[in-house]
């Protein structure tokens, strides 16, 4: 979600003159359709390894307990996957395959992906040997 949300801020919305509210949107629907395409791979990945569901009758799947541990274990997947989903965050700016839009915006470039060079500055934004952040 992040990443698509980035690339779409940075291209379409920079271009457009869209909000980044716009482009956090559209990352959210990427994010959505993903977790909905790899779900049932999933599943078939966790029977094939011999893991499967709890066995109980209809009844017993309506217990208020569990219910409990149902929706108890859909919260944690979905904050699995947010806390997942947010890593890109901590790869740094100039690390990134396109240009930010904070930078386009600062260069006044045209918005479009443009690949990261050696030229557009340093590969480590932290200088080792004095500890500070470039």
């Amino acid at each position: 979600m992040i990443l698509a949300g980035d690339y779409v801020d940075s291209t379409l919305c920079f271009k457009l003159g869209l909000s980044t509210m716009f482009a956090a949107g559209v990352g959210n629907i990427v994010s959505d359709v993903m977790g909905i395409a790899v779900a049932g791979p999933i599943e078939s990945f966790l029977r094939n390894v011999g893991i499967q569901g709890p066995g109980l009758s209809p009844h017993q799947m309506k217990m208020p307990i569990s219910m409990t541990y149902k929706y108890a274990g859909t919260a944690s997947g979905v904050a699995l996957g947010c806390i997942l989903g947010m890593l890109p965050l901590l790869w740094p700016a100039n690390l990134r395959l396109w240009t930010p839009r904070a930078t386009l915006e600062s260069t006044g470039k045209t918005g479009e992906a443009q690949p990261k060079t050696a030229n557009d500055g340093p590969l480590c934004p932290v200088d080792i040997s004095s500890g500070s952040v470039q």
